[in-house]
This record gives C-alpha cells, sequence and structure tokens, in this order.
C-alpha cells in the first residue's frame, strides 16, 4: 500500500543522454554566471548583516570541536557562536560560512557571501 507512496525513486526524473547532461551542467553553469554577475547590483537586505556574522562564526565553532572539542561543548563556546543568529536552523548559514571562508579570497565580501546560497539555487535548478 505504502510502497508507491514512499518510493522516493519515482519521483526523480532520470537523465539518461549526454545531451540531457549537458543541458543541465549548462544550465547550472549559466544560472551561477548569472546570480554571480547580478549580486554585486543587489543592495544589501534588511537581515543579511546578521546572517553574515553568523556564517563568519560557525565554521570557528567547527574548527574548535577539533581543536578544543571539550570547550566547543561548553555552554560558553555554544552560546558564543551561535548567539548571533539563533533564529533559523543553521544550515544555510554553516554552509555559507564554509563557502565563505574559500571565495573570500577571490570575490568581493558580499557576493562572497551570498555564493553559497548562489551554489544552492544553482543545484535546484539542475534538479528541475
Amino acid at each position: 500500500m505504502w510502497g508507491g507512496l514512499l518510493n522516493t525513486n519515482a519521483m526523480i526524473p532520470k537523465v539518461d543522454s549526454q545531451t540531457d547532461k549537458l543541458i543541465v551542467l549548462l544550465l547550472v553553469v549559466l544560472t551561477v554566471l548569472l546570480l554571480l554577475g547580478t549580486s554585486p547590483q543587489i543592495g544589501l537586505t534588511w537581515d543579511e548583516p546578521t546572517y553574515m556574522v553568523a556564517a563568519e562564526t560557525y565554521p570557528h565553532r567547527y574548527s574548535e570541536l577539533i581543536t578544543r572539542p571539550a570547550y566547543a561543548l561548553s555552554t560558553e563556546a555554544v552560546t558564543r557562536y551561535w548567539a548571533a543568529s539563533h533564529e533559523h536552523p543553521p544550515l544555510s548559514k554553516v554552509w555559507s560560512g564554509f563557502v565563505w571562508l574559500v571565495a573570500r579570497h577571490f570575490l568581493d565580501d558580499l557576493t562572497a557571501h551570498r555564493l553559497g546560497n548562489i551554489l544552492i539555487v544553482s543545484l535546484l535548478v539542475a534538479m528541475l
């Protein structure tokens, strides 16, 4: 009874040909380029500074887990690293923080912060 409803393989379209794969790749690349090219023209939104601060602090929290695990799990550390933005699930901000660590070396700061979400949007375009 539930087999058809819970079969996730039936919901994922299959990309068969090389042409289809190239089209998907082209759409992903074009999406990234379009969003990267227009990102500096979009002004700072009202909540972006909060998310940018959070995205910059989260990767440091993960490095603390490796270098100083006892401290990283303490109430002080959890409060220090997660206090900047705790109203949403942090996955997007954690992802954006790690992407920002790399992208800040070759993009302006605002675009480097937005690159994580640009890549997520590009992945969603590929899934269409």
